[in-house]
This record gives C-alpha cells, structure tokens and sequence, in this order.
C-alpha cells in the first residue's frame, strides 16, 4: 500500500465514525492528513534529488583515483580514453572534459572553457 492509499483509508475510515458533533474536528483532520501527503510528496522528490547526487559524487571519486596529472594535464592511464584533460574544468567543478587538438603545433583546447595546453607529439 501507498503513503496515499494508506491516507485514504484512514480518512474513509473516519468518515464512517462522523458525528454532527466531530464533523469540524474530522475535516480539520482531513486537511492535516491531506498536508501531510502534500509534504511526503515533496520529501520523496527531494530524497530522488539527492539520490542522484549521491550518485554523480561517486561517479566521481571514482574518477579521483585514475587520474595523474603530467604535463599540464590529467590522465586516465590503462583507461581506453586515456586523455589529456582538462585541469582546469577539473580541479574547479570535478568535470572530466578532454582536450581537443588545435593545430599541428601540439596545441590542445577544452572545448567547455577553453583554456588550452601545449602537448608533446609523443604522449600516449
């Protein structure tokens, strides 16, 4: 059974008891009950929220321990994408993003902030 459906039987529930005498009392009591879904509602949203949250920081500490920075860059040794990426885009906001090359001088480019490194024509 649901929050709701759990909410709904109480309410249906109380109905069958109502009185001329608690009929006040019993739709204070459904407006609580109904403020209440209201608030589960939004704590399952929030909780969805920071599930994935929690999910992106550990996608991330993952990554902490591949990387080694040389050269002006990070890397991901034995990794299939190897790098350059960007060190600035990292170490600001943990954003993995790999450098693009330039132009026949070794020069690489972030393509998100655009700050660029000069590379060595014998890096893996």
């Amino acid at each position: 059974m649901s929050f709701q459906d759990d909410l709904r039987y109480v309410i249906e529930g109380l109905k069958s008891v109502e009185t001329r005498n608690n009929r006040e009392f019993m739709h204070e009591l459904a407006l609580g009950l109904m403020r209440m879904s209201q608030l589960h509602e939004t704590l399952e949203a929030r909780a969805a929220g920071l599930q994935r949250r929690v999910e992106e920081l550990e996608e991330k500490l993952s990554r902490v321990g591949e990387l080694v920075y040389r050269e002006g860059a990070y890397w991901r040794e034995g990794h299939e994408e190897p790098g350059p990426y960007c060190r600035a885009c990292w170490e600001s906001g943990r954003k993995l993003v790999q450098l693009v090359p330039r132009g026949p001088g070794g020069e690489e480019l972030c393509p998100r902030c655009r700050a660029f490194r000069f590379g060595s024509p014998d890096l893996p």
